[in-house]
């Protein structure tokens, strides 16, 4: 009998034709048998399909099956229903997808059910929709086929509304609910999109209370500079009326201008320090203020936490003006602008169905240079190109720069799937509460540029997930596993571990959270990074562990977020012990402690990961690493996994290269033993045979080797001795087979190329025999020139080794 997996439920409602699984006689009474025509759908793996059974199957347990009713039930209009019921689902779910679903969510939910010939109509509907869409899913519908789909969708909106709810809807409203939904719709005029842009834009958020839908009161037409800067002031007066403020008195011209001109001097990257800093300082020169003029004042004119509509203003520009920066230079028209607050934070270019997103990047990049984006408008921090088909979005480079390409993204869902059409795009990426936090939590102001940078949607994913499970943490429980994020190296993992440490720190989600590298890391790229993307006084560093002590001590504010080394964390204990400083730990172990570790696959191997465990058994642990050690790849050690618990986000080096996000590369594996090769020698070792004849005619032997051959590759490189790949027959044959291949892959020379060894001595080594058995190849060795006393005769290799180098060099 055939045995049903989840694998064999398909996407087109149906099972496969054939089940690679059956089921045997014995294991049947422990299977369910369902019966042909029952409705399945499948709860784990490949959540939510759905299939009618064409054939009688034991199932799995992890399938929940429909086969008693009530009443008489049309199983296709059935199987629609559920189908639905996960799409729903869906869409309540963070970034559209459900992760898991019980079997009450589908056992308790309210449906108006139509008589069975009915049932039996709109199924039939469904099922041809769906043949129809599955043909010509490949092609680009002609105007013919088109009108065909908006019918059948047409036939089915009016038979379900009058079937459901009693009212004949004629075809027009049909028609244009269709068209409202996007079902088929192409734009051939901007202005059309324009319009449905702002439709859906006032439905997702910008609009305000009592006044959505309103367009008169959340959609700004065709205003000038100067309106927007009057917009800007009474939104300013309306949020700071207060007496310590405005004390009632409006703001006047000269005010106003103070403001603007705080902004107009600045960079992207200088605006995006005032914006997060929530207010900016103006000296009253409105002398209806008696009590305030001749003061500095400061007003609230931006606060990320502020999202729902009455505490932050939401409203949509519509073509806005730009006067010419030039003589020669024409008078220019936007499309759209956001505005929160009265500042204009989100440009958006648009082009009809057909176009190149590229045309939209293009004219926003065209207007950067113009130095279009000045006065009031230098508030801007995002872009959007957007066609009905595609959208990008990037951060503003400056007036008078042309905006870069490798700087510009598609955003994703949580598994990285390219969101491209243009509601998903307004959805996702638009919406209020989600553009209020891209402006304000997710953009960052990197010192070491000078350069405003946005964060990338995998990135969004990674810290929303991290603050979440740090809020929801129980800190009285002994799991101190938080999770891990498995980004893709180059992909922006110290921007992303900084962000989820800032929003807990911010939030107060923990009394301390300590980000910690590797010592080398420290001195390098990743500190400078981190410290570049915080404020200068809020990332503390630790000059030693006595240093380290009083900041996870301390309450001040500015000691929220530590940097520092997982070698200065590991003798916290033993020197808290030698400085006599035992109750201050005790103190620190009460504290909410949150630890990021960079680089974690590298950072939590060995004795010191066990000790900070220990040493801190209350604190909840992240880590972050571009190659995670799996079960299968773990060895003797523990898993990434076994060490922080799920993997709360994935972006693997795929993801990356086919976003271009990271370099793509040539995998090409170089083998100087062939794994038969490897099998076989460990196989007549372990037999202690000198060939494979007298293997073969010792039963015990073959026994043996068999066990050998049926070996993976890693239990395999576990058999083999640590010398193997240091002995000079394999390192001689790693010189060799660049040799033999150089002229190709190096292009007749044209090319470089890096040489990684696994050690120093070992990079010493193979400096040497490149020198003796290729002298005519320029070849250098670079490693970290310091000299550790306690190594000995390592140490002094080291050093000869060095001032062979420098010498070669010299010479």
């Amino acid at each position: 009998m055939p045995f049903v997996q989840v694998a064999d439920v398909s996407d087109e409602m149906n099972l496969v034709e054939d089940t690679k699984q059956k089921i045997s006689i014995l294991a049947q009474p422990m299977s369910v048998f369902v019966e042909q025509n029952s409705v399945l759908v499948t709860l784990q793996g490949s959540i939510g399909r759905v299939a009618i059974m064409q054939y009688d199957a034991f199932v799995d347990r992890t399938v929940l099956i429909f086969e008693k009713y009530k009443a008489e039930i049309d199983k296709t209009f059935w199987a629609y229903i559920i189908k639905q019921k996960f799409i729903d689902e869906a869409r309540k779910a963070p970034g559209g997808t459900i992760k898991t679903i019980t079997k009450e969510a589908l056992s308790d939910f309210d449906l108006s059910i139509p008589k069975y010939q009915e049932q039996k109509q709109i199924g039939e509907y469904f099922r041809n929709l769906d043949h129809l869409i599955s043909l010509h899913q490949r092609k680009h519908f002609s105007i013919v086929m088109l009108n065909t789909i908006i019918q059948i969708i047409e036939i089915i909106c009016l038979c379900c509304f009058s079937l459901f709810y009693g009212v004949d809807y004629n075809y027009k409203m049909v028609r244009n609910y269709c068209c409202q939904e996007g079902m088929g719709v192409k734009f051939e005029k901007e202005a059309d999109f324009e319009e449905a842009v702002i439709d859906l834009l006032l439905k997702y958020g910008w609009s305000n209370g009592n006044e959505t839908g309103s367009r008169e009161k959340n959609v700004i037409k065709y205003p000038t500079e100067e309106d927007l800067i009057q917009n800007w002031a009474d939104i300013l007066y309306k949020n700071n009326s207060e007496r310590s403020s405005l004390n009632g008195v409006k703001l006047n011209k000269d005010e106003m201008q103070q403001i603007i001109d705080q902004i107009k001097i600045a960079t992207p990257y200088a605006i995006n320090g005032i914006i997060k800093g929530k207010s900016v300082t103006i000296k009253r020169t409105n002398e209806e203020d008696r009590e305030n003029f001749g003061k500095e004042i400061s007003l609230n004119i931006y606060d990320p936490k502020k999202v729902r509509a009455g505490e932050s203003r939401y409203q949509v520009v519509q073509q806005p003006k730009f006067s010419r920066k030039h003589s020669k230079l024409q008078d220019r028209r936007g499309d759209l602008m956001l505005l929160i607050n009265g500042m204009p934070v989100i440009h958006i270019e648009l082009k009809r169905s057909g176009g190149n997103v590229e045309e939209a990047r293009g004219q926003i990049s065209k207007y950067c240079e113009e130095n279009i984006f000045e006065g009031i408008f230098s508030l801007v921090q995002i872009f959007v190109a957007m066609t009905p088909e595609d959208a990008i979005y990037f951060a503003n480079p400056g007036s008078g720069k042309a905006v870069n390409p490798d700087f510009c993204f598609h955003w994703a869902d949580i598994e990285n799937n390219q969101i491209r059409d243009w509601q998903e795009v307004v959805k996702h990426l638009l919406s209020i509460p989600m553009a209020h936090e891209l402006i304000g939590w997710y953009t960052i102001a990197d010192d070491n540029d000078c350069v405003l940078k946005v964060m990338r949607s995998y990135q969004y994913y990674a810290v929303h997930k991290i603050y979440e499970k740090t809020r929801e943490h129980d800190w009285d429980s002994k799991d101190g596993q938080g999770g891990y994020v498995w980004h893709t190296t180059g992909s922006g993992k110290t921007m992303t571990s900084f962000k989820a440490a800032e929003l807990i720190a911010r939030d107060k989600l923990a009394d301390k959270v300590v980000f910690l590298m590797d010592r080398i890391e420290l001195g390098t790229q990743s500190f400078r990074e981190y410290t570049a993307f915080a404020d200068e006084d809020i990332v503390q560093e630790t000059g030693n562990s006595g240093v380290l002590l009083s900041k996870m001590k301390g309450n001040h504010p500015k000691d929220l977020l530590i940097v520092s080394s997982i070698q200065k964390m590991d003798r916290v204990s033993e020197d808290a012990v030698s400085l006599r400083r035992e109750k201050e730990l005790e103190e620190i172990r009460k504290k909410r402690l949150v630890f990021i570790f960079d680089e974690c696959h590298r950072t939590t191997n060995g004795d010191m990961f066990a000790n900070i465990r220990k040493a801190f058994p209350r604190a909840l642990l992240f880590g972050f690493t571009g190659t995670p050690i799996f079960d299968e790849n773990a060895k003797s050690s523990l898993s990434t996994a076994d060490i922080f618990g799920d993997n709360l986000h994935t972006y693997t080096i795929a993801d990356g290269i086919r976003d271009e996000n990271v370099l793509g590369f040539d995998p090409t594996m170089v083998k100087i033993y062939a794994d038969e090769d490897l099998k076989e020698e460990l196989a007549k070792d372990e037999c202690k045979a000198k060939d494979m004849n007298e293997i073969r005619t010792n039963p015990k032997k073959l026994e043996v080797y068999q066990k050998y051959q049926n070996m993976s590759e890693v239990d395999i490189e576990a058999k083999l001795p640590k010398g193997q790949y240091d002995s000079d027959n394999y390192r001689d044959g790693v010189i060799k087979d660049i040799k033999d291949h150089w002229d190709r892959l190096s292009f007749g020379g044209k090319f470089h190329a890096i040489f990684a060894t696994s050690s120093i001595p070992a990079a010493i080594d193979y400096y040497r025999r490149f020198r003796r058995q290729w002298p005519e190849l320029k070849v250098t060795s670079l490693f970290d020139k310091n000299l550790d006393d306690t190594k000995g005769e390592q140490s002094m290799d080291k050093e000869r080794g060095l001032v062979e180098i420098l010498e070669d060099y010299q010479h």
